[in-house]
């Protein structure tokens, strides 16, 4: 994965994480943003069903529920929500076959970006 912009400041630690990446799932490009304390620890990856951001979920899940303490917490903006929601996402692409194939699609990539080979969906 490519990181194009910085997120929001999480505690620096050696190995923390703190990225914003675009990446191209499905022949749509998609955000993702990564947080934790930890590079090492499992992947959890949210999955919400809206189609505001997800971003915004770092601040209480990171901080408040304390999840980027125990996992490298992947904040995805699936095709079609937050800032994945573009003119090039077709509304006939949205369906439950592209999500689930766009999921394991970004799971292959988060597998080869991070050295942890473990992904928890939330």
């Amino acid at each position: 994965m490519k990181v194009t912009e910085t997120a929001d400041q999480i505690p620096v630690a050696r190995y923390a994480v703190n990225s914003l990446h675009k990446v191209r799932l499905g022949g749509v490009n998609q955000w993702v943003l990564l947080r934790g304390q930890d590079r090492s620890r499992p992947v959890l990856l949210m999955l919400h069903g809206r189609k505001d951001s997800a971003f915004p979920y770092a601040r209480y899940l990171g901080r408040t529920a304390r999840l980027e303490e125990s996992f490298v917490v992947a904040y995805w903006d699936r095709r079609g929500s937050g800032k994945s929601a573009t003119r090039e996402v077709s509304p006939d692409s949205i369906t439950i076959e592209q999500y689930v194939s766009d999921t394991l699609a970004l799971a292959a990539r988060l597998k080869g970006h991070l050295p942890s080979c473990k992904i928890v969906l939330f």
